[in-house]
């Protein structure tokens, strides 16, 4: 089997009630070209039956399921996806995010015309549940140097995609 062009990272702990919406906007997206790598770790919750129910209801062969029996954190499961994956690309999505069908497509053709772009974000709403706002943040990075990275990220982790290259040269993440 061709290994995937992108492979997305989700991870989850006691959030049972964000699988499917998540997860459903992952496969439904335009590029599917890819392998979701979706980790539970070590829920309490029922998080764990979710992702397996929406499997077996999918009947997705592209996404791959790992179960923590116990608790690890959110970084140390990403750690473990990521060396698993198989793609060039790397997106990370955000448990309980849900994403727009056409954004792997247009992270990948950015990344696939500018050779010397290691990362991308996008644009993003964020709906705050308990007060009913949703906000749109416009993150740019087109104006960001290295020192501006340090201190302050222009992007949330959970729209990121980025080459595997990229990601193995900056010595991948922080334990």
């Amino acid at each position: 089997m061709p290994k995937p062009t992108v492979s997305i990272i989700t991870g989850y702990y006691n959030r049972a009630d964000m699988v499917r919406r998540t997860l459903s906007s992952l496969i439904k997206q335009d590029f599917k070209d890819i392998e979701v790598i979706v980790f539970d770790d070590a829920s309490t919750d029922g998080t764990a039956n979710e992702i397996k129910a929406f499997i077996e209801e999918t009947q997705d062969s592209r996404i791959t399921p790992i179960y923590h029996t116990q608790n690890i954190g959110f970084v140390a499961g990403l750690l473990d996806a990521i060396k698993q994956a198989n793609g060039q690309y790397i997106a990370i999505q955000g448990s309980g995010d849900y994403s727009y069908p056409s954004r792997i497509a247009l992270q990948k053709a950015l990344l696939d015309k500018h050779r010397e772009v290691g990362v991308v974000g996008s644009y993003y709403e964020n709906y705050v549940a308990n007060s009913k706002i949703l906000r749109l943040r416009c993150p740019n990075a087109n104006t960001v140097n290295l020192d501006d990275l340090l201190k302050n990220n222009v992007f949330t982790h959970g729209e990121v995609m980025f080459r595997r290259e990229t990601y193995e040269k900056a010595g991948g993440y922080r334990e």
